[in-house]
Parts: structure tokens; C-alpha cells; sequence
């Protein structure tokens, strides 16, 4: 990640390179598949999105246990705690809900099928074949027109 797609900034956060390369990476896996063939249609915004989604839902599990915890001991305190993740649920709810009204959001995807996303994956194996064996400096290259 750090020397593709987020070379154009400096001095990004690791943490965030971190979220956006899991969340690409999620991506690109699995949207040949699953939401270009069953679905016509591949989300563009998700990778966005994730950056929100992710540590929120990281958040929302902590504090659903934290709030499981605390009503073995106070149920004011479970209250309070389910308070704060009712807000984290509601902020990932409504996220979710706004992102397809994004103008370019989804990108319809009409008559992908499987044979074409084998074809997709095996010139991601290639390419991948392609950094294994080829100098550094021929990686992006070669790898690139392999993927094309």
C-alpha cells in the first residue's frame, strides 16, 4: 500500500494505512465474485466506508461486552455503557445507509461472469507470481499489464 496507491501521501497515519489496506484488500477480493456476478453492480465507496466501519465496529463489540460485564455489577452502569454504543451503532447504521446515495457510489457491472472473474484472479496470481520472481523495479510494470 504504502508504495502504490498511498505513495501520494507523506505522512499518512499507520493506523489508517493500516484500516485502508485491510479493508482494500477485502475488497478486491471478494467484489470480483460475489457483488459483480450476483449483483450486476460493485460497490465503489465501500473501501470509504470501511475506514468508518471498522474501528466503529471494533468499538461496538468492546463496549457491548464492556455493558455485558457491568450489569453483572450496576445495571445503571450497563444502561450508561449501552447508551455510548447505541450512539457508535447508529453513527455505522447511518453511514451504511447514506453511502449509496453517493453520486458513482456503485458501478454497474452487467453480464460479469464467473469465467470472467477466474480470468481476473489468475492474472492476480500472476502478478503476483510476476513480484516473486522479477526484479523490484519491473514489479509494477509487469505486474500491472499481467492484471490488465
Amino acid at each position: 500500500m504504502k508504495r502504490t496507491i498511498l505513495r501520494l501521501f507523506k505522512k499518512l497515519p499507520e493506523l489508517l494505512s493500516n484500516v485502508l489496506a485491510v479493508s482494500l484488500a477485502a475488497q478486491i477480493s471478494t467484489t470480483p465474485s460475489i457483488a459483480a456476478t450476483s449483483f450486476s453492480e460493485v460497490s465503489i465507496i465501500g473501501v470509504l466506508i470501511n475506514l468508518v466501519a471498522v474501528p466503529l465496529s471494533g468499538s461496538i463489540l468492546t463496549l457491548g461486552f464492556s455493558g455485558t460485564l457491568a450489569g453483572n455489577v450496576a445495571a445503571s452502569l450497563a444502561c450508561l455503557i449501552y447508551a455510548c454504543n447505541d450512539c457508535l451503532v447508529s453513527v455505522l447504521a447511518r453511514s451504511a445507509e447514506d453511502a449509496p446515495a453517493i453520486p458513482y457510489a456503485v458501478v454497474e457491472t452487467p453480464g460479469v461472469t464467473l469465467p470472467l472473474v477466474g480470468l481476473l484472479f489468475l492474472g492476480c496470481v500472476s502478478a503476483a507470481v510476476a513480484e516473486a520472481v522479477l526484479p523490484e523495479e519491473r514489479w509494477r510494470k509487469v505486474g500491472g499489464l499481467l492484471l490488465l
